[in-house]
């Protein structure tokens, strides 16, 4: 019966959404979802409008439904209508930065942040590097991250998302962390990136610097495997013995291996690359 209710407003169009509006306040939870999917499934400015300011009283679950509610517009929306919900995005943002940290609507950040990401803009990367710093709790941080997946995925990334993600994939917090690796291991990174690379793979929890070398072991072509041989030659042995195993049967890494050996003056390592 609320799905036949919901039908029956977004049949109404435009005309339903100040009606909504007043009714959003007293909703319960579950009301609000079937309010929000009629928001976001009318589309248009105002409706839009509507969407995002009911975020900031609304609870997590409350504004996440809202947002994955939106992603089937945004989808269908063309080039005008995606430039406008970004305006409203940044606006909403820009309204949330101006608060004390103890005011900020985590939620509604949050939510926001996810809809930027269904965009897929590089122009959103300003401000999702603005909530993917330290300031921001490691929530926010983290779906300002995984947003940055979508729009950058195109392109490769600048110098300064790089080195977001890589800062992110240090921090303490193992969930933050791990949205920054995956991040990283989407992005289509420059041929030279083993440098930026160099603090998670010396990081003193192994397994970040496993991902990172598996997240080479998994590209194809002479530049991933001359990575790979970088680290083996350059990295402590346990590191370097991980790289040395994701190097089998990467024939294009004979190169760069040769070279290796030949520069090197370390007995131990030179058996490893020989053994390569």
């Amino acid at each position: 019966m609320r799905s036949a209710a919901v039908e029956a407003l977004v049949s109404v169009g435009e005309e339903v959404v100040p009606r909504i509006e007043a009714r959003l306040p007293m909703a319960t939870p579950e009301e609000r979802r079937a309010l929000d999917e009629v928001l976001a499934r009318v589309g248009g400015k105002e409706a839009f409008t509507a969407l995002l300011s009911g975020l900031d009283g609304a609870n997590d679950e409350a504004a996440t439904a809202a947002a994955v509610a939106m992603r089937a517009r945004v989808r269908d929306a063309d080039t005008r209508q995606r430039k406008s919900y970004l305006a409203q995005l940044e606006q909403v943002l820009a309204r949330q930065k101006k608060k004390k940290p103890t005011e900020i609507s985590h939620a509604a950040v949050k939510a926001a942040l996810k809809m930027l990401g269904y965009l897929e803009d590089e122009r959103a990367t300003d401000t999702l590097l603005e909530f993917a710093v330290a300031k921001y709790s490691p929530s926010i941080r983290q779906e300002a991250l995984i947003a940055l997946r979508f729009c950058c995925k195109n392109a490769k990334p600048e110098a300064r998302v790089i080195h977001a993600l890589v800062q992110a994939a240090q921090d303490d917090d193992r969930s933050l962390a791990q949205a920054s690796l995956i991040t990283l291991s989407s992005l289509p990174l420059p041929a030279r990136a083993t440098e930026r690379l160099e603090p998670l793979i010396a990081h003193q929890d192994i397994e970040r610097a496993r991902f990172v070398v598996d997240m080479f072991a998994h590209r194809p072509g002479p530049e991933a495997a001359e990575q790979l041989v970088v680290i083996v030659e350059s990295q402590e042995p346990r590191r370097a013995e991980i790289a040395a195993q994701a190097l089998r049967g990467r024939k294009e890494a004979v190169p760069s291996l040769v070279d290796a050996l030949l520069r090197t003056s370390d007995p131990q390592r030179a058996r490893l690359l020989a053994r390569v």
